[in-house]
């Protein structure tokens, strides 16, 4: 897949999610720096030194910095597995300022979405991370067939009881036979959302048309 497909397919999946309330989810190729700098130095989340990055040390103030090593890195990684990595930063709609990201790796293969999601520390108690889950769930609901999408699944570990509240509450089951793929090298508690696949009106009258031809 080319840098401007897989870009392109960043904005369908953004439009996608964005479309199911008052969060978006922004794509990478498409942050502001500013934003980015403060979210990041507000952190605490593994990954930022997880990929060699101090921020507070690092200028976020370039753009082809933030292309280079945050798009390019998860298309690169995209690439390289059968995987693609969808990685969102979240606001409110009409606000710059950035409150947590959302991932969502698509395994088209095995018609499998997953998600993982993050909520700045001074955005807790805020119900993000709620929302941020909805969005995904209802997203797909609406328009997984169009990525083959059949299931999403997450994993927490057993000691985050609100993870596992939040993913329960917006319809994830627990799945103790799933394998933990996503994190093998951690506990996890697996849990499964299978996606109901609405059929468009145009499609139902199409299909019955050729029922009652029969």
């Amino acid at each position: 897949m080319e840098l401007e497909a897989y870009n392109h397919k960043m904005e369908q999946i953004a439009d996608m999610l964005s479309a199911q309330g008052d969060l978006e989810f922004v794509p990478l190729h498409r942050l502001e720096p500013a934003p980015f700098k403060a979210m990041m130095l507000d952190s605490d989340h593994d990954w930022v030194r997880g990929l060699g990055w101090k921020p507070e040390e690092t200028s976020f103030e370039d753009p082809a910095w933030i292309a280079k090593h945050l798009n390019d890195w998860y298309y690169t990684k995209s690439n390289s597995a059968d995987v693609t990595v969808a990685q969102f930063q979240i606001r409110r709609k009409g606000s710059a300022e950035l409150l947590g990201e959302t991932q969502v790796c698509l395994y088209e293969k095995l018609k499998k979405a997953t998600i993982g999601y993050y909520v700045l520390p001074s955005c807790r108690n805020q119900g993000l991370a709620t929302k941020m889950v909805q969005q995904v769930v209802e997203g797909f609901t609406a328009h997984g067939h169009e990525f083959g999408v059949r299931q999403i699944v997450a994993g927490a570990e057993p000691e985050n009881t609100i993870s596992l509240r939040i993913l329960e509450t917006a319809g994830f089951e627990r799945r103790p036979d799933m394998v933990n793929d996503m994190r093998p090298e951690k506990e996890l508690v697996m849990l499964e959302y299978p996606v109901v696949q609405q059929i468009n009106p145009e499609q139902r009258i199409n299909r019955d048309a050729v029922g009652v031809g029969r």
